[in-house]
């Protein structure tokens, strides 16, 4: 089968992308094109115009680190930006751990090279990784559109599977994350400390969605303690599922014991709701997703006590 006919626009700028799909109401943006191209192969979508946004590339491709005087900084990544430069960037690596690890998983090399943030981010696909990576680390989403510029946490871009809570003239441009990973949203008290994250899933091919994921962010203090601990799952619900409220009994613990992390494991298994489908049972992605869990937050742990990330 081949895709419905349809009008092609290369705009040369967000503006332009912006007023072809304020104008055509059933216009589809095209960034990596991995989600895109098998719906308007299958004619699952017919629209009447597809609005390439790779022209925009040099200024939406890049991922840039801004400093402030205080220290503290933001991570920018651009919409276009690939997920293999995200899986690759030694900053992210080093500071952000848990978004290269998320970006490693996704499909194969081929969708890596191709596929984007901002596609990803706004296809809102439930088992995606890296809308659950970002979510974990407090990233938030910058947006343009005819009404102008807003910014908005990834949690909440999700308005069921495979709808998001943009306007049809809005297009994404930016993801940011704070570099200091300060911690605010997760309850961490202000002073120094050391960040660990880390993404873990199972799928049950190489290039197939995970049947469930997790990512998981911990904060140390200088004595080694917990202060605060985050974690987000994908492919357990609709959207990305906020299990932080499961780790309360993490702080102030100085060290992941195998029956703590039982404990927890099994406190989320009980927490979320997940679906039953072709690729697994409720049950299964439940125990699934207690064992990436406990992994998940191992793995954050060690590096958090590393220094791998701070």
């Amino acid at each position: 089968m081949k895709a419905a006919r349809f009008d092609y626009m290369r705009p040369r700028s967000v503006a332009e992308a912006v007023a072809a799909l304020e104008h055509n109401d059933d216009a589809v943006l095209l960034g990596g094109g991995q989600s895109l191209m098998p719906l308007l192969v299958g004619r699952r979508l017919r629209p009447s115009w597809v609005v390439d946004l790779n022209g925009l590339e040099s200024s939406l491709g890049r991922v840039a680190i801004e400093q402030s005087d205080g220290g503290s900084g933001v991570i920018r990544i651009g919409a276009l930006v690939r997920h293999s430069q995200l899986e690759h960037h030694e900053v992210v690596k080093e500071v952000l751990p848990v978004l290269s690890d998320a970006a490693s998983c996704v499909g194969y090399p081929a969708v890596r090279n191709r596929g984007t943030v901002g596609g990803s981010v706004a296809f809102c696909h439930p088992a995606a990784e890296l809308p659950a990576a970002l979510a974990a680390v407090g990233a938030t989403v910058m947006v343009r559109g005819s009404r102008g510029q807003r910014e908005m946490p990834v949690a909440s871009i999700a308005r069921a599977p495979f709808s998001n809570t943009l306007a049809q003239d809005e297009v994404v441009v930016e993801v940011s994350v704070p570099l200091d990973m300060s911690g605010e949203k997760a309850g961490v008290p202000a002073g120094e400390h050391r960040t660990g994250s880390a993404w873990f899933e199972f799928s049950r091919g190489r290039s197939e969605f995970p049947l469930a994921g997790i990512a998981a962010v911990i904060w140390l203090d200088g004595n080694g303690r917990c202060v605060g601990a985050r974690a987000v799952a994908g492919g357990v619900g609709p959207a990305p599922v906020d299990l932080t409220e499961c780790l309360g009994d993490l702080v102030g613990n100085s060290w992941l014991g195998d029956r703590l992390a039982e404990a927890l494991a099994k406190h989320v298994e009980r927490r979320i709701d997940p679906p039953s489908d072709l690729s697994g049972s409720a049950r299964d992605r439940s125990e699934v997703a207690g064992l990436l869990l406990r992994r998940a937050l191992r793995a954050a742990w060690d590096r958090a006590r590393a220094g791998a990330s701070s």
